[in-house]
């Protein structure tokens, strides 16, 4: 199947391609299963390495700090791409548009400083910590963040998904092979 990139963000193919994806990694032989903490734990690393990536936008004790577009675009993509993957092992519908809720949540955003922006990234792991529910509205509210921070660092909705779309091909052709 021939995959091009998206120019407007599409929750239902983004989707349906993660699903696709962690199907071949389902299949793939490793020393570890996939389970909703390990999700979560790789959630958690990536919102840690994404924020690394634009560390002289919230670091305060360090003046020579880089800015490496492109990795900080593809650190976005893999927050995106576990979210979905978390949405999809605990077999979540997302048929949602990106509509009136998302544009309520962006709303709210705009008083948001950006530290309590890239903060509010971890809440799927407090969701788990304090034994709530994990819902698809949930994944709606995370991809607001994500695209508010973007947005603030000056990208713009069709730069993330064009590398997204890179790092998903990556996925693709290297990372489900074996020796990965």
């Amino acid at each position: 199947m021939e995959y091009k990139a998206l120019t407007k963000f599409n929750i239902k193919e983004l989707y349906e391609r993660q699903k696709f994806l962690d199907s071949k990694f389902e299949s793939k032989e490793t020393l570890k299963s996939q389970n909703l903490e390990r999700t979560l734990v790789a959630l958690g690393n990536e919102i840690g390495e994404t924020a690394q990536e634009f560390k002289g936008e919230w670091n305060y004790w360090k003046n020579n700090c880089t800015f490496d577009k492109e990795k900080i675009l593809s650190e976005f993509s893999d927050c995106l791409h576990f979210i979905l993957s978390l949405a999809g092992f605990l077999k979540l519908e997302l048929d949602f548009e990106l509509d009136n809720e998302f544009n309520e949540n962006k709303k709210i955003f705009e008083d948001y400083s950006f530290e309590k922006l890239i903060l509010h990234l971890y809440f799927p792991i407090g969701l788990y910590l304090y034994e709530e529910e994990f819902e698809d509205y949930n994944v709606e509210y995370f991809i607001a963040l994500l695209l508010e921070i973007i947005k603030r660092l000056g990208f713009t909705e069709e730069e993330f998904l064009e590398q997204h779309h890179k790092v998903f091909i990556n996925n693709l052709k290297k990372r489900i092979g074996d020796d990965y």
